[in-house]
């Protein structure tokens, strides 16, 4: 009886340090899974990390040939919306203050920027077109782009619609005569042919349909925090009378105006923002005053008054996208600003749109062949060239060129790896993904073809630049 019993102690004992052991190794499985989990995740952020580093688009100086110019932050906020694709920052000279946002838009290369906060008018339009253009010398398209005040009677302007300038007028510049009024002297500054012809195809264009301004204007609306950018409605667009004036300066609103006032319009079928071309005055006075504003327009027969443009274009050919806001009265406020930046991005993005591409595609030929003499080009990047590296990461290394010699890179979304090559005077040398091609004396002498070696098996894509050319893929 007690051997039974000992016995049975023993297995109870052995149960129970099997049970234990059982759950010290769950607890080591888990514990392990934990760890497995959090490499796991660790990894996956590592690999997203990579990627954003791999695919971060650095683009020269030199191949931005849009400029766009804001004026308010809100602006600012509705145009870098409009971008396709972000790049990444560039360094700029110490002496320019512009802070620049760069980006592509129907893969033209787009330099943004906006006044100082709470600085306006001409000069500071001017100054900060002045600092673009010396740090991206290659803008030839620029584009001001934000709100305006509308001129209400000689054409159905409402608010959110949107105004494109034909020509510039300074209505500020003038002289002074002895009825003591100011008589205009500045000429009407018209953009570029290049830019009208632009401007002709959208006007054909906008004829047959307006959906993709209104489907650029609803992807910005449904985007992460841009209930700003949403349309007041109808029944909050405003006129009144020339000469009644607002109630309260302290409360921006019309709540307590008369609506008795207010001048009957015909209702619209379609609430989308229509487009107008015409004259736009430009000064560095606001207009917020009713009977001034129409005053104005009788000499400048301008259909939208805004601040900026003026400093531009005696020295920029410039386009002007306005989106109306308010009715240059002293019943002007911000409701409409949101809805109306948006509107003038919108357009100014399908404009892009239909813009040739002519200057990218030169830029890309001229990129793709490389003129050399007598130089040596190195590694751009500190990488291991057995490394493969996924992306567009691009490295060669150790190409040699003789006088009046030739390179050029191709790959077909291969990756390519060139090592140890040299080019001889006056040849010609192809490199690619599916081989390597020497053509001697400028395709006057022998051709000869060969497999790559195996030390120029593809690996991965490669890039350099020399002081005297360029070779890319």
């Amino acid at each position: 009886m007690v051997k039974r019993g000992i016995s049975r102690s023993r297995r109870m004992r052995g149960v129970r340090n099997g049970k234990r052991k059982h759950i010290q190794c769950d607890a080591r499985n888990e514990e392990s899974d934990d760890h497995k989990r959090q490499r796991h995740d660790k990894d996956k952020s590592n690999d997203k990390l990579d990627d954003q580093v791999r695919n971060a688009t650095i683009i020269p100086h030199d191949k931005y040939y849009i400029g766009w110019i804001c004026a308010l932050d809100i602006e600012l906020t509705a145009a870098t919306a409009m971008l396709d694709v972000a790049h990444g920052p560039h360094p700029q000279p110490e002496n320019d203050i512009n802070n620049y946002t760069l980006g592509s838009i129907s893969g033209h290369n787009v330099v943004i920027a906006c006044l100082p906060f709470n600085s306006y008018g001409t000069n500071t339009a001017a100054i900060v077109a002045t600092h673009m253009r010396r740090t991206f010398s290659s803008i030839c398209v620029w584009l001001l782009v934000g709100i305006g005040g509308g001129v209400p009677g000689k054409v159905d302007i409402r608010l959110g619609d949107i105004v494109v300038s034909t020509r510039v007028l300074q209505s500020d510049l003038g002289k002074i005569e002895k009825d003591g009024q100011l008589h205009q002297t500045g000429l009407a500054c018209a953009p570029s042919q290049g830019l009208m012809t632009a401007v002709a195809t959208m006007k054909a264009k906008h004829r047959k349909s307006t959906n993709e301004l209104s489907r650029i204007l609803q992807n910005l609306r449904e985007g992460p925090c841009m209930t700003d950018f949403a349309s007041p409605g109808v029944e909050s667009d405003l006129l009144f009378d020339s000469n009644y004036e607002h109630e309260s300066l302290m409360r921006e609103n019309c709540d307590a105006c008369d609506r008795s006032r207010l001048v009957h319009r015909n209702t619209r079928v379609d609430e989308k923002p229509m487009v107008h071309y015409g004259i736009i005055a430009s000064s560095n006075q606001l207009i917020r005053h009713a009977r001034t504003r129409d005053q104005v327009v009788q000499i400048a027969d301008n259909i939208c008054f805004e601040m900026e443009a003026a400093g531009l274009m005696d020295s920029y050919s410039s386009l002007v996208i306005r989106g109306i806001s308010d009715y240059s009265d002293s019943h002007k406020n911000k409701q409409w600003q949101g809805y109306a930046a948006a509107a003038a991005a919108a357009y100014a993005k399908e404009l892009l749109s239909i813009i040739p591409l002519k200057e990218r595609q030169e830029s890309e030929i001229r990129r793709g062949i490389s003129t050399t003499r007598g130089v040596t080009a190195r590694h751009s990047r500190n990488n291991s060239p057995d490394t493969e590296t996924p992306g567009k990461a691009h490295r060669i290394k150790d190409i040699k060129a003789g006088q009046n010699a030739k390179l050029v890179f191709h790959s077909d979304d291969s990756p390519l790896n060139v090592s140890g090559v040299s080019a001889g005077d006056n040849a010609i040398e192809f490199f690619g993904s599916g081989g390597h091609l020497l053509l001697r004396e400028l395709l006057h002498g022998p051709i000869r073809a060969k497999a790559p070696a195996a030390e120029e098996t593809v690996q991965e894509e490669t890039t350099i630049s020399t002081s005297n050319s360029k070779s890319t893929s």
